[in-house]
């Protein structure tokens, strides 16, 4: 069975795009996770003399389970950068050889999976800065602890709705191309179905 047929031109579109708007992310999710890093500096020496909100924001504490601002790294960049750099790749792929269409599935779902957790995570902590929750976020939104009183820093902070409404632009392309990649699929298989069919026929009537 032939795995490969499918609009090569159509799939590098489909990943130049996603490189242009994973780019466009990461280049708001920095400045935010810039900008929370120094109200987390702000928060800390809004009290000096509170030990605990400095462990806090330290992650030293081992009963508030805050997390610690060195978590907005890989909160805020982890994913954006995994998905140009996946992209890039993707790219290289298709312009040098066609590649498998399980290839193109199997890329396209891991990413959606990742960019839907990543909006969840984002979406939530932006709610819960304008919020300033208390919930089990805490455990994970940074922002839950450094805005929940109102001296320290912004509210709700168009960057992070920014980072959020880009995140989730992705993940209708990453859809589309799991929906392309499906319909070749099933597109190839029909046609080898088809050709074994004709091949059949074509051996029979020789044997007449």
């Amino acid at each position: 069975m032939d795995l490969q047929r499918y609009n090569r031109r159509q799939r590098l579109k489909q990943d130049i795009i996603i490189l242009i708007l994973s780019i466009v992310t990461l280049s708001v999710s920095i400045p935010y996770a810039t900008q929370l890093w120094n109200d987390a500096e702000r928060y800390v020496a809004s009290s000096p003399s509170s030990s605990s909100k400095m462990n806090d924001l330290l992650g030293s504490s081992r009963t508030t389970h805050m997390p610690p601002k060195e978590s907005l790294i890989p909160m805020y960049g982890l994913t954006p950068l995994v998905a140009i750099a996946m992209t890039v790749l993707s790219i290289s792929l298709y312009w040098n050889a066609v590649q498998p269409l399980v290839y193109s599935i199997s890329l396209s779902a891991f990413m959606f999976v990742g960019w839907l957790i990543t909006v969840i995570f984002w979406g939530r902590c932006v709610h819960d800065g304008d919020r300033g929750s208390r919930a089990a976020w805490t455990k994970v939104c940074i922002q839950a602890t450094i805005y929940r009183d109102h001296d320290v820093g912004r509210r709700l902070d168009w960057l992070g709705v920014a980072s959020a409404f880009f995140a989730a632009f992705l993940l209708p392309c990453y859809l589309l191309q799991i929906c392309c990649a499906v319909s070749d699929l099933r597109r190839s298989k029909s046609m080898d179905v088809n050709r074994s069919s004709k091949e059949v026929v074509e051996e029979e009537m020789e044997e007449l």
